[in-house]
């Protein structure tokens, strides 16, 4: 009378549970490496996104709207733009921030990011989608696993005529 067998056997169960944990062990830095460049890349984006918004709102409602670091919900200076970055449009042209004016607010970046603004400390997009002045963001990520420092920044540039580019490496 023969059996079949039904199942593994605790050497085979041991091998396969072996197997995956070299597989973890190998996947999990690579892992973080893209967790850690989507994540760069997604701060990027939402920097890109609130001076898209502004541009938007500046036309559309044909007044001066602002993006500025977000400092407890007034404008902070341009060193504290890590701690996150806020839309207002500015109805009545007196430069500051009443409660009915903010737009949109953005959270803080990630703790390995540094977000370093030259230009200005705030962006001011006029009526007809212009700029005083080029400001530019360097959005930096010391998470991002990469041989080439460039490759871990971000670059947003407004120009004076109101047009936003990133792009991915050190500002020019």
């Amino acid at each position: 009378m023969s059996t079949k067998q039904q199942g593994l056997t605790l050497i085979e169960l041991m091998v396969t549970l072996a197997v995956a944990i070299v597989l973890l062990a190998v996947g999990m830095p690579l892992f973080t490496g893209v967790a850690a460049n989507n994540r760069a890349a997604a701060e990027a984006n939402a920097l890109t996104a609130a001076l898209k918004l502004a541009r938007s709102e500046a036309v559309k409602r044909r007044v001066t709207v602002v993006v500025c670091s977000d400092d407890a919900g007034a404008c902070g200076d341009a060193a504290d733009w890590k701690d996150g970055w806020m839309v207002f449009a500015d109805n009545d042209a007196d430069g500051a921030i009443d409660s009915d004016e903010v737009l949109r607010t953005w959270e803080a970046v990630s703790a390995q990011s540094s977000v370093t603004v030259t230009g200005g400390p705030t962006v001011a997009f006029q009526a007809a989608g212009d700029v005083t002045a080029q400001v530019t963001f360097e959005l930096f990520n010391s998470a991002v696993t990469a041989t080439d420092v460039n490759d871990k920044k971000r670059c947003t540039t407004v120009a004076a005529s109101g047009q936003i580019r990133s792009t991915r490496g050190a500002c020019p």
